[in-house]
């Protein structure tokens, strides 16, 4: 009940769906991006390291911010800059040491890579409420705070490990759905945990529309820094992928044999003899697993199996 307080009576609910909103956008681009991390070889994983590390930052640190312009405490409110912009610096090392790991290919990678995207999280939202500045006494319950770094770690964890398990399009969606999970328990369940004693209203401080204001322009600006990441990275993957894909298929045709290319475990490629072998069309093999297709064509060999 003191979380659902929190939600419904101390926050503007149009705003808490703009920040919604951002989070999911910008969770499908991590998590893409992601994707794309763990396809690239060494040699050029630090470009898409670097996209998605801003992604990842900026869409944390913009979902806590946009929700916490549609916080409403009741008194003035001040933000210390040099925080703030702390915070968002920790997003972004954080997300990208944890995409940099989940890359890796030793056992539990994707496991550790989310436990620190978690702890990144947790660490950004609590030094960005180091910013927050009013004239009152703050307190905060340790049970609250120890169950939103929890979730925090366990849905990142989720998030990274899904992807990694289940490479296909309800995968993604699942660790795009365990990465907002993430973001937004820790946020609200850590803004439950703070109760606000407030003494005085404070002199001078930006207050109001003059800090919502100032907020709005830092958020819409790393709200622009997340897209046009997002934009540049699919330019690039949609040209190299475009280009590679016409050379491999032209590749694997020359060959009287049937033929198939899988990445993790998944076909990304199949030539004509093969599809002719399996009595299967080029849509219904591609993005499925090498196993069962492999399984058909033995049985075919073997003359087990008559199409």
């Amino acid at each position: 009940m003191r979380l659902v307080d929190c939600l419904t009576t101390a926050h503007n609910l149009a705003l808490v769906a703009l920040a919604a909103l951002v989070c999911v956008l910008g969770s499908w681009i991590t998590i893409s991006l992601l994707k794309r991390v763990r396809s690239t070889r060494a040699g050029a994983r630090a470009a898409w390291v670097f996209l998605g590390a801003v992604a990842g930052g900026a869409t944390v640190w913009c979902t806590h911010f946009v929700a916490m312009i549609a916080y409403e405490p009741g008194i003035a409110v001040a933000y210390e800059p040099g925080l703030t912009g702390l915070s968002l610096l920790v997003a972004i090392l954080g997300s990208g040491t944890a995409q940099f790991i989940a890359a890796q290919r030793f056992p539990g990678s994707g496991l550790v890579g989310g436990v620190l995207f978690g702890l990144s999280v947790a660490a950004m939202h609590f030094i960005g409420m180091a910013a927050f500045a009013v004239d009152a006494v703050i307190q905060w319950s340790v049970p609250y705070v120890a169950f939103a770094v929890g979730g925090s770690v366990v849905f990142a964890a989720l998030a990274f490990k899904a992807d990694k398990l289940w490479p296909t399009v309800e995968g993604r969606w699942l660790a795009i759905l365990f990465m907002v999970l993430g973001i937004v328990v820790l946020h609200f369940t850590a803004m439950s945990a703070m109760t606000i004693l407030p003494f005085a209203p404070l002199d001078g401080a930006l207050t109001g529309n003059d800090a919502k204001h100032i907020l709005a322009i830092g958020v819409a600006g790393v709200g622009l820094l997340v897209l046009g990441a997002g934009a540049a990275s699919y330019a690039l993957d949609s040209q190299s992928r475009g280009q590679a894909e016409v050379r491999l298929q032209h590749l694997i045709e020359g060959s009287v044999d049937g033929m198939a290319v899988e990445r993790d475990g998944v076909i990304v490629g199949v030539n004509s003899a093969l599809l002719t072998l399996l009595g299967a069309e080029r849509e219904a093999a591609i993005g499925q697993s090498l196993s069962r297709w492999a399984e058909d064509a033995a049985r075919l060999a073997d003359g087990d199996m008559v199409q």
